[in-house]
This record gives C-alpha cells, sequence and structure tokens, in this order.
C-alpha cells in the first residue's frame, strides 16, 4: 500500500470517491452537516448614533388630555342648558336687568322708558318685564324720582291678562303718584299695544306705524274630520254637564255654544272700548268710527283722535319733557346676559321667527286675545 492510498473506513453508501462537503475540516467524517457562515455585521457609519425607539406616551398622553376636555365641555353645556331653563321659567322678570341712561339731562325728577316690542304673554316675551318693572315702580318707588313714563310700543298685542294687568298698573301709577305718561307708536301699535297705552297723557305716532284693530279674537282647531275621516279615529267624551267640553278641537261647535263663546268674545270688546274711552276720553259714537277691527295709517289715526301728534322719538321725548321737565334725563332698563347666556348662545336661523311662533302660541292658548293676527 502506498502514501497515496486513504485507509479510512468508507461509510456505507459511499464510495471512496465521494468527496467530502465543503467546508468540512480535515479529519472529519463524512456526511456530516456544514457548519453555516456568521451573518455578516454592518460596522455603523462613522459619526453617526444608532436610531433611538419610538416613544409613544407623549400621543397617548395628548389623547387622554383631548377626551378628557371634551368630556368637561359637554358636562358643561349640559349643566348650563339646564341652568338657563330653569333660570327662564323661574327666575324674576327683574334678574338680569340693568339700569343705563337713555338720555342726558338735568335735575333731579327722571323719566322712565319702557319699550313693549313684540307679542304680549303673560310669561315670555316683553309681558312679564313690564310689568313687574311698574309694579316695582309702584310699590317700590324704585327706581327713585321717576315723573314720567315713555312708553315706545311697537307690539301687536297679545293675551287679554297681561294687556289688562299693565293698563291697571299704569292707571294706579296715574292716580296714586301723578305720573306722567306719554306714548310713542314705532312701526305697529295694533290691538292690545293700543290697549296698554290708551290712558297716555299724548300719544306720538310715527308717520309710517300703523294703530288700531281695536277687538277681540279667539282661534280654535277643529280636528273632528281630519281623526274621524282620514284617520279612522273617534273621540267618546263622558261629561257630567252640557258646556264641560265646549270649544273642544276634537268636535265641531254647536249652535248654542258658538253664542256662548260670542257673549263672552262682546263682553271682552266691551272692556276694550270703554279703556279707549276713558283713555282717549272719546264718546261712544266716535269709538264707533274705529273700534271694528280695522288697522289704520297714522293719519287717518290721527283724524279719528286715536293719537295726539304725528312725529318722531324726538316729538315724543319732548311731550314728556314738556309735562316732566325740559331738561329731565330719561333712564330705562336692559337685560345683561350672563357670561353662560353668552358662551352657549347660537345664531342659528329659526325656521320660524320668534316674534310669529309667539303670537301662534298666545292665540292657541288663550280663548280670547286682544291681538292683531292678519
Amino acid at each position: 500500500m502506498d502514501e497515496n492510498s486513504d485507509t479510512r473506513e468508507v461509510p456505507p453508501g459511499k464510495t471512496p470517491w465521494d468527496q467530502p462537503p465543503a467546508g468540512e475540516s480535515p479529519g472529519g467524517s463524512w456526511g456530516s452537516q456544514p457548519t453555516p457562515p456568521a451573518p455578516p455585521t454592518a460596522s455603523p457609519a462613522a459619526g453617526k448614533k444608532p436610531p433611538r425607539p419610538r416613544r409613544r406616551w407623549p400621543l397617548v398622553l395628548f389623547l387622554v388630555v383631548l377626551f378628557g376636555l371634551m368630556a368637561a365641555l359637554a358636562v358643561l353645556v349640559l349643566v348650563g342648558v339646564g341652568f338657563l331653563q330653569h333660570s327662564s321659567s323661574g327666575a324674576s322678570p327683574l334678574a338680569n336687568l340693568v339700569q343705563y341712561t337713555v338720555e342726558e339731562g338735568k335735575g333731579t325728577d327722571r323719566i322712565l322708558e319702557l319699550r313693549v316690542d313684540g307679542p304680549i304673554s303673560s310669561a315670555k316675551g316683553c309681558g312679564p318685564r313690564v310689568i313687574a318693572l311698574l309694579r316695582h315702580l309702584r310699590k317700590e318707588k324704585a327706581p327713585r324720582n321717576v315723573k314720567g313714563l315713555l312708553l315706545h310700543v311697537n307690539s301687536p298685542g297679545g293675551a287679554i291678562t297681561p294687556c289688562d294687568i299693565i293698563d291697571y298698573e299704569i292707571e294706579k301709577l296715574k292716580l296714586e303718584r301723578d305720573l306722567k305718561v306719554v306714548a310713542f307708536y314705532d312701526e305697529l301699535s295694533a290691538s292690545g299695544g293700543y290697549y296698554v297705552s290708551a290712558r297716555s297723557d299724548h300719544i306720538v305716532a310715527r308717520p309710517t306705524a300703523l294703530v288700531g284693530s281695536i277687538g277681540v279674537i279667539s282661534i280654535s282647531f277643529n280636528l273632528e274630520s281630519l281623526l274621524k275621516d282620514k284617520l279612522g279615529v273617534k273621540v267618546e267624551t263622558i261629561k257630567s254637564v252640557p258646556f264641560k267640553d265646549a270649544g273642544s278641537p276634537l268636535r265641531s261647535l254647536k249652535e248654542n255654544e258658538r253664542a256662548y263663546f260670542q257673549k263672552m268674545i262682546d263682553s271682552m270688546h266691551v272692556r276694550f272700548r270703554t279703556v279707549v274711552k276713558e283713555g282717549r276720553k272719546l264718546t261712544d259714537p266716535e269709538i264707533d268710527k274705529f273700534a271694528d277691527g280695522r288697522i289704520f295709517t297714522a293719519e287717518d289715526a290721527l283724524k279719528l283722535k286715536m293719537i295726539d301728534e304725528i312725529g318722531h322719538r324726538d316729538e315724543a321725548v319732548a311731550a314728556i319733557r314738556k309735562l316732566v321737565g325740559s331738561q329731565a334725563p330719561i333712564i330705562g332698563y336692559r337685560r345683561q346676559p350672563s357670561p353662560l347666556e353668552l358662551m352657549l348662545q347660537t345664531r342659528s336661523q329659526r325656521l320660524v321667527p320668534d316674534e310669529v311662533r309667539l303670537k301662534l302660541e298666545i292665540a292657541a292658548q288663550n280663548p280670547a286675545c286682544y291681538l292683531w293676527l292678519p
């Protein structure tokens, strides 16, 4: 055997000519697995630091704070809305009213300007505020040194009771405190708007004002045909006396019921005529010329003695200062909204304007109204 002979034992299934796998160390046995090469390591570039892992906690903290603020704002809005609803339903009409100077003047005697704007209701609009200020002036004698009252009227009238209360308070102030009253009709003084100012010592109407609508109106809805013919609903009523459901919207009026309501409306119209007769110092024939529900221009109203003068607000101010004092200052009240109300106030446009909506509410809720409802 020469030196080139390989004396190692050949494994089974192998031939002497099979070469060992590449990379096998000398002296190893045939058929063993090769050692995997080590992965190449990338050397960092000179002067650069390895990237840091991203930190997510700032984003999480931001989201937590954001959701917390949104929740706090939602709670504040809910509390604010509840507060506004509570304050609007139960607060005094004098709440948040601040006194301000309408026109400067000299002397201790003052003139109080009251604005009768929009429909007159017992719960909404100008009615509660005007009634509260008149009562405060009469009972508490506040504000002090008020000798004259300037009624700035721009109203279609409203419910009978608040109109009658305003007239009563003005009459008491004139009798008990010798208060001088001048009314200024801006754009409209109709029905209850005329009723509350008829006892004024002097009435000035703007040249473009509409005046009148002396009368009473009652509106009822008859849903009987809709319920019976369209919806198939039949209403059954059990009552102890005949007139218990008179005026119900679920059925038509009977003739005796219609006569009953007509008598009530006529009685209230007589009261309206009485207030105008006493306030304007007119005779029944003179009142008959305009107390039929018609609306008049300022020029026609002057001819009918419904007003005393055609002019602008300056003429009304001159008239009240002539009765009180030529340099008497004029004061007034306006409502100061709270910061919360200002924050929650919205400017969205309503489908139905507030004044129209309030007129419809008054007409629907009251059996009779001193209201111009064309």
